[in-house]
């Protein structure tokens, strides 16, 4: 994927990525209106994430939730991307990010 990919498209990219992870999506929000906004709230083992990618700004960042079950408070895991990178690298850093942020709520 180039660095022109859609937001669609990145937030497809991502959604195959977390499959591979065993990930439950538990929530997936994309508005076309709002230059391409998504977000994805997804369960990896028992500790709950969300991705949110701002369309406006072109930012991505990922939050865990300090809570399992909603309402969902979350938190920043200091990871972000501004701008977001195309698919495939947003894809591999966020992969990284989400397995680094499992470890260390594992380990707490």
């Amino acid at each position: 994927m180039s660095r022109s990919d859609s937001p669609d498209e990145q937030m497809r990219a991502v959604v195959q990525a977390l499959a591979a992870l065993s990930a439950e999506i538990l929530e997936r929000t994309y508005d076309a209106r709002a230059f391409g906004s998504w977000y994805l709230v997804f369960r990896v083992g028992a500790q709950v994430f969300r991705v949110v990618f701002d369309g406006k700004d072109r930012t991505c960042e990922l939050q865990r939730s300090i809570t399992e079950v909603p309402p969902y408070r979350w938190v920043a895991t200091g990871w972000s991307r501004t701008p977001a990178p195309a698919a495939s690298a947003l894809v591999g850093a966020l992969v990284a990010a989400i397995r680094g942020a499992s470890r260390c709520v594992e380990r707490s």
